[in-house]
């Protein structure tokens, strides 16, 4: 279930379900008041990204605890399943830019074919509200910028990234790379800021990855539990406000490929 943070705009979309084919029974919305809860009515529907939307029938009050409770459906998710604690803030538009460049980029190559990389964002103002909901994540040259999230200073209004990644993530036979922020919040339209370059000679280690045998692709599936379908992985926020990305899927990917590594080794054997 996502998003969660600690406070969400009481004009939220509405919040994403991996459980496609969940019905009003495996998910509820409380009000809390003094340990009490009061069942808050839901809608369920459509199903975007292969995420349910999950909404209030009535908006949420500005002020008030809520908890968002739902059935799980998966045994392999890296995260709790909840349930979601949350308070509703006063509703606020939804933003139409991330912010501006302040810092950088600045590139520099770390040994074996490695880059490090820093930039600094201006948070536009209407970002600030939302800025602990939606899931901002830094691109270079279209591609995910190393494995370190963005740090998220509301007060501050600043987006800082500092991080490492392998060179093979940037654009090969090119100097000049861009670097850019997105933000996605489910059922609302994702947000891109310009691109900002920089120079880096950043050489790609020769041949495939170590150990993959050449030719060699990886094919991630869903995977289902019960008939509920999802168990996808979503990102989630910490207590800082910034976003904790599922690298657990990375390492799925991985095992998927030593599997089929391993599949492949097998029937050469038959």
């Amino acid at each position: 279930m996502a998003p969660n943070a600690p406070v969400i705009p009481a004009n939220l979309p509405g919040f994403a379900y991996s459980a496609t084919n969940a019905t009003t029974n495996d998910v509820h919305l409380y009000a809390v008041q003094n340990g009490n809860k009061t069942e808050v009515p839901l809608s369920l529907g459509p199903v975007a990204d292969r995420m349910l939307k999950v909404a209030p029938t009535n908006p949420l009050t500005p002020g008030t605890a809520y908890e968002l409770d739902y059935q799980p459906f998966c045994d392999y998710s890296p995260y709790p399943s909840g349930p979601l604690n949350f308070t509703a803030s006063p509703a606020a538009p939804l933003p139409t830019s991330i912010g501006d460049v302040t810092s950088g980029p600045t590139f520099t190559s770390t040994p074996g074919y490695a880059f490090h990389l820093e930039v600094s964002y201006a948070l536009a103002d209407a970002m600030k509200p939302w800025a602990s909901v939606y899931v901002i994540s830094a691109w270079a040259d279209g591609g995910i910028a190393g494995s370190t999230a963005p740090k998220i200073d509301v007060q501050a209004g600043t987006i800082t990234l500092v991080t490492d990644g392998i060179c093979s993530l940037l654009a090969p036979n090119t100097l000049t790379h861009a670097v850019t922020l997105r933000a996605s919040l489910p059922f609302a339209p994702q947000l891109e800021t310009a691109g900002a370059t920089a120079t880096l000679d950043c050489p790609l280690r020769p041949g495939p990855p170590p150990g993959a045998p050449p030719g060699t692709t990886v094919v991630v599936t869903d995977q289902n539990n019960t008939n509920k379908s999802g168990c996808a992985f979503v990102a989630r926020r910490g207590a800082d406000g910034g976003s904790m990305f599922a690298w657990g899927a990375l390492a799925a990917a991985g095992l998927l490929l030593m599997r089929r590594r391993s599949s492949t080794a097998a029937k050469r054997g038959r």
